[in-house]
């Protein structure tokens, strides 16, 4: 009874599927889809899509997202919900790669706070996170109608980037 919005299948190993519901996280089958067990729990509930690194399969990277959990405001700035996670041995564990830019109360002057940077994770919409496959610590990520952010360190460091940064001329 919840939205799917993204399977993806094993390259390697057709019966080993995870999916994305949202509103009740990321699952993962290892029968084909017979059966799924829930990965990541309650940080990756509001999860809209999940990629899958084309070099190396057990590296997924799952959004998950505060908006869609119309969340109070002690909840958003809780850190219990929302934010850009990465696993790298199949959905068994997950580290959250934007947590140290986190800050929703913004800076102490309004013009160090980057809405972009700081609330990034935790806005709806991110549509397409593409790994690189020469260098899966190379992210690029979709937001739906706003921001196209990277990051070439695995997610230590973020940037914003132009259109004529993606297309040149």
């Amino acid at each position: 009874n919840f939205a799917v919005y993204s399977i993806i299948f094993h390259p390697n190993d057709s019966k080993i599927v995870y999916a994305s519901a949202l509103g009740e996280g990321v699952f993962k089958s290892t029968d084909g889809g017979t059966t799924f067990a829930q990965i990541g729990g309650e940080k990756l509930k509001y999860t809209y899509r999940i990629s899958m690194s084309p070099t190396n399969p057990a590296r997924l990277i799952a959004p998950s997202h505060l908006f869609f959990g119309q969340l109070s405001h002690e909840e958003q700035v809780s850190g219990k919900f929302g934010g850009m996670f990465e696993s790298r041995d199949g959905g068994a564990s997950w580290v959250e790669i934007t947590k140290g830019i986190r800050n929703y109360e913004g800076g102490e002057r309004e013009e160090d706070f980057l809405g972009w940077l700081y609330n990034f994770g935790h806005m709806p919409n991110y549509e397409t996170v593409l790994i690189d496959p020469m260098n899966p610590d190379h992210l690029v990520v979709v937001h739906h109608g706003e921001n196209v952010v990277e990051t070439s360190d695995g997610g230590r460091t973020w940037q914003k980037l132009g259109l004529s940064d993606m297309v040149p001329g």
